[in-house]
């Protein structure tokens, strides 16, 4: 069984919004050799999430996680991340999807943003 990671944001009308996720895309791609690693959007950009779950699975993928790249969870991941969730797995049997904490809710992100602003304030 194939694995493979989403990495789900919100989506901007800007297009250089999203570099930052394509960054972090090829940072988790370089980390994770033989894993997919793909991007998929709420709104304004594309694929969705049942677009990008659907190229996964064509390509063998039968286990996904998906990782919101949310700062907390809100509404969109509590209410709109799930049912987006079931609608990607729907008729694709045997397509195991789960869904990973925002990014933001994780201690170890949470430790490097202190890491950080402690590098910059630091004596």
């Amino acid at each position: 069984m194939k694995h493979a990671l989403i990495v789900f944001g919100h989506g901007s009308r800007d297009p250089l919004w999203a570099e930052t996720l394509e960054a972090l895309r090829e940072r988790l791609r370089s980390a994770l050799p033989g894993m997919e690693v793909e991007l998929a959007y709420l709104e304004f950009l594309k694929p969705t999430l049942a677009e990008c779950a659907d190229a996964l699975w064509q390509r063998g993928s039968a286990d996904i996680a998906v990782m919101p790249a949310f700062v907390a969870e809100g509404q969109h991941l509590r209410r709109e991340l799930p049912r987006l969730v079931e609608q990607a797995r729907s008729g694709r049997e045997g397509l195991s999807m789960i869904l990973l904490p925002a990014m933001g809710d994780l201690p170890e992100v949470q430790e490097a943003v202190v890491r950080f602003v402690q590098g910059k304030f630091a004596a």
